[in-house]
């Protein structure tokens, strides 16, 4: 179970390729969609003379588990993220609806670098255990994450996470990821990944799973968010159901 958790701290959403107001930038990268034509814009595709105070986005999740015994497990997240050019900082946090469950707070930050078909994103975060019927120290993660496009419609990404958790005993975790997305419409994007994590000083199976994750944009500003993954091992919860709204400010 806690590979299964640590597996997914914050995943990084991606989108295709699509550029409706042609002005260079592609859709999933451009802050101001429907930009006139004759307007100048920036790498954001933004009017070069506005000016730009940065983005603050609020997503809220609710996430169902389920095991093969039938046992179910439902839990809440709500993140706010602000970003302002290649920087970013973002605070989460997770409830579940067992009293006997943890409960923690993520504090994040990350960097971005974008160079033709190539994004690079670097994270640093600190996730603080926030249950007072739980004895257990703070777990400390970074994450980077590559993502490519090598044609105009399909992207290749793929992720990396080191955690130092302190909870109970020590350990070190491994967590790697790869998948592939692609738009099936202009307002919706798909992709498929395979995770595995694993635990330098844990003898268990690894935790191994397939996600389908699929991203709809409603309008310029609000997004829906569907995934599922079905654990291949490690974990006790085989069917993880997620359906979330974000919601984003300039």
């Amino acid at each position: 179970m806690r590979l299964f958790a640590l597996a997914c701290l914050l995943p990084l959403t991606l989108y295709g390729y699509s550029d409706s107001d042609i002005d260079g930038v592609t859709d999933s990268l451009d802050r101001c969609p429907n930009t006139p034509f004759e307007v100048l814009v920036d790498a954001t595709g933004c009017d070069l003379n506005r000016t730009n105070w940065g983005r603050i986005t609020l997503q809220l999740d609710a996430e169902r588990l389920v095991a093969s015994s039938r046992e179910r497990l439902l839990t809440y997240n709500l993140t706010l993220n602000y970003t302002y050019q290649q920087w970013g900082i973002g605070v989460s946090t997770t409830r579940y609806d067992s009293t006997s469950s943890e409960e923690a707070l993520y504090l994040v930050t990350h960097y971005t670098q974008k160079r033709e078909s190539l994004t690079t994103q670097l994270l640093v975060g600190v996730k603080y255990y926030t249950n007072s019927t739980l004895s257990q120290d703070n777990d400390y993660y970074t994450t980077l994450t590559l993502d490519y496009h090598p044609t105009q419609h399909t992207n290749l990404f793929g992720s990396y996470t080191y955690t130092y958790s302190q909870s109970n005993t020590t350990h070190h975790l491994n967590t790697a990821s790869v998948g592939v997305g692609y738009p099936l419409l202009p307002s919706w994007y798909s992709s498929l990944s395979y995770t595995t994590s694993e635990s330098q000083e844990d003898e268990s199976e690894p935790y191994r799973a397939l996600t389908l994750e699929s991203l709809y944009q409603l309008s310029s500003h609000t997004t829906l968010s569907t995934r599922y993954s079905y654990t291949l091992a490690g974990s006790d919860y085989h069917h993880r159901f997620l359906v979330g709204v974000g919601v984003s400010f300039e």
